[in-house]
């Protein structure tokens, strides 16, 4: 079994409740949190023992809002939510933000796209539009389209759905879905549950909620 995805990226172990059974992987995630990004140029790269500020090296100096600062995290009043997979099927992986502004006074949300090792912004023609931001977010092929779509918890509590078209833009299908009910969930996990080859999606916040895929 290979584990190839960045949303099973969060978990720390998945054990089986029966105990280790032949043909059942006892899956490790250490650390949590951890996003690597691959595709940005060798300037970028960040020492596993020593860690640097690459940020205007890997290209990323846009996140910052118009006034030039960026509102530190214990101190942004908005939600905040970020999310690394390979959107373009290019082999580099590219990146989801949603902050907060301070000069805009609103959350924004940015679609970045690792590309010959630069990073450029491709927010503007994404199709993801989330006006109180975002909370979680994370990246799962839901339809087997061989494409990444992206699932968030938006800022208002509800669930997002946008389906990778496969040519850099996003269209939104929660209603068609039917996932816009998030029951207060604060993470999100696509994962094959009853082995029937599409991703089902588990949330858990106050309670454990699973939508069962049904392609």
């Amino acid at each position: 079994m290979e584990v190839t995805a960045p949303y099973q990226a969060s978990l720390d172990d998945v054990k089986w409740t029966e105990g280790p059974i032949p043909g059942r992987p006892v899956l490790t995630f250490a650390p949590k949190y951890f996003i690597s990004l691959r595709g940005v140029r060798q300037q970028a790269a960040v020492d596993v023992a020593k860690f640097v500020d690459a940020t205007d090296d890997a290209g990323f100096a846009n996140t910052q809002n118009r006034t030039g600062n960026v509102a530190a995290p214990d101190r942004a009043p908005g939600p905040s939510a970020l999310a690394a997979g390979d959107i373009d099927g290019d082999g580099t992986d590219d990146l989801f933000v949603s902050s907060w502004s301070p000069a805009l006074r609103r959350s924004v949300e940015h679609l970045y796209r690792v590309q010959g090792g630069f990073v450029r912004d491709g927010t503007d023609r994404s199709g993801i539009s989330l006006p109180q931001g975002a909370s979680y977010a994370t990246f799962a092929d839901y339809d087997n389209d061989g494409w990444l779509d992206l699932f968030v918890i938006g800022g208002e509590g509800r669930g997002h759905l946008f389906r990778n078209r496969g040519n850099g833009t996003f269209e939104e299908v929660t209603a068609k879905a039917g996932i816009a009910d998030v029951k207060g969930a604060r993470k999100a996990l696509f994962v094959d549950l009853d082995h029937d080859g599409d991703l089902d999606l588990l949330l858990v916040g106050s309670a454990l909620t699973v939508y069962r895929n049904n392609l």
